[in-house]
């Protein structure tokens, strides 16, 4: 996939799990910002009303100038008014679980998104979802 500053591509060698793919972002300018970040959706997924929704995604960066981040951004159902982020704080090459965790008030389909930014040269991976609600 490419896009404004940025690339998003399939990537079979670099991957938390010996099976399949997972997907490597790639900011391209240093206009992708923590206000403008390179973002993926990653999965959509039907929540329930009042229930704690909780996702977790392996991230992995080649270098900490890159912020990789999960989020469920804000305003898309009752009960999540702001985006949901957790961002990576591992040393590279190193995979790290980054889970987010919400309560809609009303049913309904919410995306989550991996984000990413800084640097030009960086790449920033996400691999292995888990998603369970309460």
């Amino acid at each position: 996939i490419f896009t404004d500053s940025g690339e998003i591509n399939s990537e079979a060698t670099v991957r938390h799990t010996a099976s399949g793919i997972a997907w490597r972002l790639s900011p391209l300018s240093t206009d992708r910002t923590a206000s403008y970040p390179l973002d993926f959706e990653i999965a959509k997924i039907a929540v329930n009303a009042s229930a704690l929704v909780t996702v977790k995604a392996w991230m992995r960066r080649s270098n900490v100038g890159l912020t990789m981040s999960l989020v469920c951004r804000g305003g898309q159902i009752a009960g999540v008014a702001s985006d949901v982020t957790a961002s990576m704080t591992a040393a590279i090459d190193t995979w790290e679980e980054i889970t987010i965790t919400f309560t809609p008030t009303e049913a309904g389909v919410v995306e989550i998104e991996a984000w990413g930014y800084g640097g030009t040269t960086y790449n920033g991976y996400v691999d292995d979802m888990t998603i369970s609600q309460a």
